[in-house]
């Protein structure tokens, strides 16, 4: 059982294979999860049982054993301006760099470990471009938070702590 760190009580250790039992029975009699994830997801797989090293996987457990498992992916969030020009000619010319674009920057992306990328918009037409020809899928299930620069951390009440204020005992 490789143990990454302890903090507040709590043991962080890498996901094993014998975990595998309790992430189907924990996934099972979750209505909101059971049909969104699958354990070989926590486990570091891909849905057809292969390694999927994109994914650090991890348990979180306390005196009583496990509390939570974890998948921290990476992702990439694009930001665009695009040029204005309300012209088809523009439109086209948009079009054209916006998929030959994102297609050449997504190798790029998985190269680098990225496993999925994503945008805000608020325009129907791109919002309609990206889910019909670029294979993007919306989704009203998100929340996002800002992570700081490494050098500084927010506490609970919103002041920031730095480095020397957080202290979890890394193993």
């Amino acid at each position: 059982m490789p143990i990454l760190a302890k903090f507040d009580g709590l043991t962080l250790r890498e996901v094993e294979a014998r975990d595998r039992a309790a992430l189907d029975a924990w996934i099972e009699a979750d209505p909101y999860h059971q049909a969104l994830l699958d354990a070989s997801y926590f486990l570091g797989q891909t849905p057809e049982g292969d390694a999927d090293p994109r994914g650090s996987c991890y348990v979180l457990e306390d005196a009583e054993g496990e509390v939570m498992f974890i998948r921290l992916s990476r992702i990439s969030r694009v930001n665009i301006q695009f040029k204005p020009g309300r012209k088809k000619a523009d439109k086209e010319r948009t079009r054209h760099a916006l998929m030959c674009g994102m297609a050449f920057l997504e190798t790029h992306l998985s190269r680098a470990g990225a496993e999925e990328w994503t945008f805000e918009t608020s325009s129907p037409e791109l919002k309609k471009l990206a889910t019909r020809r670029m294979g993007f899928q919306a989704s009203p299930f998100e929340l996002k938070r800002y992570i700081p620069l490494p050098d500084e951390q927010q506490g609970q009440d919103g002041s920031v702590l730095h480095k020397q204020h957080i202290s979890p005992e890394v193993l």
